[in-house]
């Protein structure tokens, strides 16, 4: 029983790690978007 809650812990702290870095690479790539958009807007 134990190792089952374990079992279960871990895994929803992988999916929740995964979640994170999935958000700030996103973050990351609205980041750039927003700089490369900006340059664009400087350019013209």
């Amino acid at each position: 029983m134990a190792l089952e809650v374990t079992k279960a812990e871990r895994s929803l702290k992988l999916s929740v790690s995964l979640l994170l870095a999935l958000d700030r690479s996103r973050l990351k790539l609205n980041l750039k978007t927003i700089i490369v958009l900006r340059f664009f807007y400087t350019i013209y």
